[in-house]
C-alpha cells in the first residue's frame, strides 16, 4: 500500500495475492480488509486497485464488487488484445 497522492487520501493497493492451494478460503478478502483498516488509520479516505480484465478472470472481478469496490473504468486491451486494465475503488469512510 502507498499513499497514491501525497495529502489526498488516496491510496494505491499494490500486489495482494492469494496461493491458488489458499483461494476460496476468506484469506483474500481478510488481507484486503486488513489493508483498508490500516489505510484508514493512516487518515485514507479511498483506495484504488487495478487488475487485469481478460477471459478467465471474471472471479476475481466479482470477487472485488463483494467486498466493496466499485468498478471505475475498464481500460479494453490496455496491455495487449485482450487484457485489458480494470479500475476499482473504494470508500473508506
Amino acid at each position: 500500500m502507498r499513499g497514491y497522492f501525497r495529502n489526498s487520501g488516496l491510496y494505491e493497493i499494490v500486489g495482494v495475492v492469494v496461493s491458488p492451494q489458499y483461494k476460496r478460503q476468506g484469506i483474500g478478502r481478510k488481507l484486503l480488509e486488513k489493508i483498508c483498516g490500516r489505510i484508514r488509520q493512516r487518515g485514507g479516505k479511498k483506495a484504488v486497485l487495478f487488475t487485469l480484465g481478460h477471459s478467465g478472470n471474471e472471479d476475481t472481478l466479482l470477487f472485488y464488487k463483494s467486498i466493496g469496490f466499485v468498478e471505475e473504468n475498464y481500460e479494453l486491451n490496455y496491455f495487449r488484445p485482450g487484457y485489458s486494465r480494470v479500475t476499482f475503488t473504494k470508500e473508506l469512510v
